[in-house]
């Protein structure tokens, strides 16, 4: 069995089951003991002893069952926290030559519940999932039909009542349905992923929790007949989930990622010569999910702009600091900041100085140690900088002046010098563009160079604008001797 970290990309590796074994191995992961440490929970395929594994993020085995007794069918898995108590529970499925039952183990292996999926005469096996499908922090029990027999999807508490009944595909189609279950829109509540089964076009739909088809695509080509092994979570950390897809027997193991609406992110082969199969899985969230807000913003160019997000946890209480907190300023900068507990909900504080003026849109991404993750923004406007301006006084060496007519300085520490223009009014009728010269004091020098053509008093003028928008003018009185 391989894991993968999707956000360090770190892999490891372990065996399942004894090395001669063949069959091949389903997975699933949890967070069985709600300490923010992922479990791995395997299912033995065909010709084993119907073996139901758990194993630490190690690769050493916690615990093993035996949901069917020592059967050489095989059996699928699942991991979702049925009960609400922000533990990971098992499900399992029995496999074909079985009847179709399911039954759900809490997080020490203690049995909870045993049900029938299907008719008991059906013999095709059960593929299973779990999802939070009305996000009120519990995961339904998702169960799809194996081959034999139409493609069906049923859905269960975890006491094994019926809650939805549909067809994923043509009820003529017999090649069996794999299922999984994640909120790939960020609405809070989890949708219904299948994946179609050995025998026919590769083919995944995304269903609502009522049967309600929302979409579908071909992760693979139009020819591949192995079936397609699905899973789904937030890889991406954006708030929503993604799907992942595994092909079955005949081809070789892309594992593929895939947005909510069916657009390929990611891809990467798991092994270069194994064509038998690649089951697939993704750690769920655990309890209902976080609900934050927050609020636009106004700054003004090189000042501090100050930015809240507040944060409520619909299940409870848990520390701040097993929430954390990713800022994208919008101007390609990134930070983190801390979470705060407040009068019972929690509240990121942070603040940011913009370079430019211009409307940035900053998205604030928070996420916790169960792996609940939304994502909010807000956009926050940052005017210019307002220029302040001094006049001097000037004299010219009878009719020529050359030097500095004025100074200003520049709201903005991080201002550059060619966003400013200047334009001097000689107070004879002429105009000339000044000269920027800055100092190590951050104070700016209006420069020019004129000659009159009498001598005399004059207003001298100058015209300061900023590339965002702000303008200001210096005044001084040039005194021209003459000869």
């Amino acid at each position: 069995m391989h894991g993968i970290d999707p956000a360090t990309g770190a892999a490891s590796a372990f065996q399942a089951s004894e090395y001669s074994f063949t069959g091949g191995v389903r997975v699933a992961a949890g967070d069985l003991g709600g300490d923010g440490h992922t479990e791995w929970i395997t299912g033995q395929g065909p010709g084993g002893s119907g073996e139901l594994g758990v194993f630490d993020g190690t690769g050493a085995e916690l615990r093993e069952l035996h949901p069917f007794g020592s059967t050489w069918q095989g059996l699928y898995v699942a991991s979702g926290d049925v009960t609400g108590d922000r533990r990971a529970d098992i499900i399992a499925g029995a496999d074909q030559w079985e009847e179709p039952r399911i039954k759900v183990y809490d997080s020490q292996g203690s049995e909870l519940s045993s049900f029938l999926a299907f008719d008991q005469s059906f013999q095709g096996g059960v593929r299973v999932a779990a999802g939070d499908l009305d996000g009120n922090g519990t995961a339904a029990i998702v169960a799809g039909a194996g081959p034999g027999g139409p493609p069906l999807v049923r859905v269960f508490d975890a006491k094994g009542n019926r809650e939805a009944s549909f067809y994923a595909f043509d009820p003529q189609y017999t090649g069996g349905v794999y299922v999984a279950s994640a909120d790939l829109n960020g609405d809070g509540k989890a949708e219904i992923i299948v994946g179609s089964g050995a025998g026919g076009p590769p083919e995944v739909r995304v269903f609502d929790a009522t049967g309600t088809m929302l979409g579908s695509f071909t992760p693979y080509e139009s020819d591949f007949t192995g079936g397609v092994h699905v899973a789904a979570g937030d890889v991406t950390g954006d708030g929503k989930a993604e799907i992942i897809t595994g092909p079955g027997p005949g081809r070789l193991p892309d594992i593929e990622t895939f947005t909510g609406d069916g657009k390929m992110i990611a891809s990467f082969r798991a092994n270069d010569g194994f064509t038998g199969g690649w089951f697939v899985a993704v750690q769920a969230p655990l309890g209902p999910p976080l609900q934050a807000a927050m609020f636009p913003a106004r700054a003004v160019e090189g000042t501090p702009v100050a930015v809240q997000v507040t944060i409520a946890d619909p299940g409870g209480h848990e520390p701040a600091n097993d929430l954390g907190a990713t800022i994208d300023w919008g101007d390609q900068s990134h930070t983190t900041a801390p979470v705060t507990a407040t009068a019972g909900a929690y509240v990121v504080h942070a603040s940011w100085i913009y370079h430019r003026h211009g409307r940035y849109t900053v998205k604030v991404r928070i996420s916790d140690r169960a792996l609940r993750t939304i994502a909010v923004h807000a956009t926050v406007v940052v005017v210019d900088a307002p220029l302040r301006t001094r006049g001097r006084r000037l004299r010219a060496k009878g009719f020529a002046f050359a030097g500095v007519v004025g100074t200003f300085v520049d709201g903005n520490a991080y201002g550059l010098a060619t966003d400013l223009r200047a334009t001097i009014d000689w107070g004879d009728g002429r105009h000339s563009p000044a000269g920027l010269a800055l100092s190590s004091s951050g104070v700016y020098s209006l420069i020019g160079h004129h000659r009159y053509g009498k001598a005399g008093r004059f207003p001298v003028v100058v015209h300061l604008r900023d590339a965002g928008g702000s303008t200001a003018t210096a005044r001084s009185t040039m005194v021209v001797p003459g000869r």
